[in-house]
């Protein structure tokens, strides 16, 4: 069984999690290292507490692999949910979906899970893809998603005017642009 466990974790094992699994992967085969020199037939006690500790190893790394492939189905799922969010009228819970994945990182971290920048990095590309997408939709429908302005038509000092000024109207557009436009630089938008 511990054999088996031995020669089929690597294709458990996501490629870019096992650095984050490298420690556990260590005590496992330094579990199988620790061999006792008295553990054989004839000496059954010595064999089944050999056999506890390549399982309580074999365990652990079961364990933590779960926990690493079960944190990644959940980020890949909400970068896939990213895909939907509109960032021109959504993006609060754009901000919203990144600040649940980057705590699920960090509740990682404060397990003791290290060496996460290979898969971070990943989940990284996944966003930039749903980014990228919402942005090219975002650029093509600005003009539509913008807030609305309220502007009055007055009439004042014999002219048609507008209220607010128009160099007001221009600033308070050119000023949500520029927002929109700013969302790939802002680190917080798209990254962990």
């Amino acid at each position: 069984q511990v054999a088996n466990f031995y020669n089929s974790i690597d294709a458990q094992m996501l490629d870019v999690q096992k650095p984050m699994l490298i420690e556990a992967a260590k005590a496992f085969e330094g579990a199988i290292n620790q061999q006792d020199a008295n553990a054989s037939w004839s000496n059954v006690a010595a064999l089944e507490a050999y056999i506890q500790r390549l399982q309580a190893a074999a365990t652990e790394l079961t364990t933590r692999n779960r926990k690493l492939r079960d944190a990644h189905d959940t980020l890949i799922e909400k970068a896939i949910s990213l895909f939907s969010v509109d960032l021109v009228r959504q993006r609060d819970q754009w901000k919203d979906g990144l600040r649940e994945m980057r705590k699920i990182v960090e509740d990682l971290q404060k397990q003791g899970f290290r060496n996460e920048t290979i898969w971070c990095a990943f989940i990284d590309k996944q966003i930039y893809k749903a980014l990228d997408h919402q942005y090219s939709l975002g650029l093509e429908s600005l003009n539509e998603g913008l807030p609305g302005m309220n502007v009055k038509l007055v009439f004042k000092q014999k002219k048609l005017q507008f209220e607010p000024p128009l160099e007001e109207i221009r600033a308070q557009y050119y000023k949500e642009v520029k927002r929109f436009l700013s969302i790939p630089l802002d680190r917080k938008s798209t990254r962990l």
